[in-house]
């Protein structure tokens, strides 16, 4: 019998996003397979609610509301500034993402609007407010380590395909990257090394 994601399984999965008119957003062909720990919330809300129940080898896809996705947009989180409140920022354009530290934590702006003096920056994500589809093919599904849970993030499987001789000469780092290399319990990419 087939382990199906549940709570605190590791899920691997492809997947391709596309908006509304059917316009490609992301696919997993880019960067390599995601994975992730099931009921951590790391996934939007109606992604990880389809995926639940699932085993290796399903393949499905799901329309997401903005509700079940990234939300709706929220104007509140839309600033205007002067190109002279900003100057020590350089030059902006339109689609630079600026990382900014508050007491909230860290957050994301998009430059999203450029208009003589005035500079538009939006902190909603980019999907906000947009129904997207997703079509999904789960890779595989595993109980997740005691490092994962206790960090409570999945060691991605993106270096899989290039590692029968260890992830280490494979090092990737960033979102997609296994992100456990050196470490006395191995990278987390399903192999035994």
């Amino acid at each position: 019998m087939q382990t199906r994601i549940i709570r605190n399984k590791v899920a691997t999965f492809d997947y391709t996003v596309m908006d509304e008119q059917g316009q490609l957003i992301d696919t997993s062909l880019e960067y390599g397979p995601l994975s992730y720990i099931h009921g951590k919330g790391t996934l939007v809300p109606g992604l990880e609610a389809a995926m639940d129940g699932k085993t290796t080898g399903d393949s499905f896809s799901v329309k997401l509301t903005p509700a079940q996705g990234y939300g709706e947009r929220d104007d509140s989180l839309v600033h205007v500034f002067t190109r002279k409140e900003l100057v020590k920022l350089g030059n902006l354009k339109v689609g630079m993402q600026l990382q900014a530290q508050d007491t909230k934590g860290k957050r994301t702006l998009a430059v999203s609007k450029i208009d003589g003096d005035k500079i538009t920056l939006d902190e909603n994500h980019p999907l906000a407010g947009k129904t997207i589809k997703f079509d999904i093919t789960v890779l595989s599904v595993r109980d997740a380590t005691p490092d994962e849970l206790y960090n409570e993030q999945a060691y991605n499987a993106a270096c899989r395909a290039e590692c029968p001789d260890g992830c280490q000469d494979h090092q990737l780092t960033g979102i997609h990257g296994c992100g456990h290399h050196g470490t006395d319990h191995g990278c987390g990419c399903d192999h035994h090394h």
